[in-house]
């Protein structure tokens, strides 16, 4: 089974970090979290359609 919990830890990190130096060029934060998520669905590997891992992601998601 995948661990899970680097996904969640790594999004938050990547997230704050970007936020953080867009904050420092005036840009929308909204900016940072797209390119969040390209980060870690690389990182990953869950930019696939169908991948059973991130609906596994999904579904813990959605049931917290």
């Amino acid at each position: 089974m995948y661990n899970l919990i680097p996904v969640p830890l790594a999004t938050i990190a990547i997230a704050t970090v970007l936020n953080v130096l867009l904050k420092r060029f005036n840009m929308p934060t909204v900016i940072g979290y797209i390119f969040t998520g390209a980060i870690i669905s690389t990182v990953f590997d869950i930019h696939l359609h169908g991948n059973e891992r991130l609906e596994r992601v999904a579904w813990i998601a959605y049931r917290s």
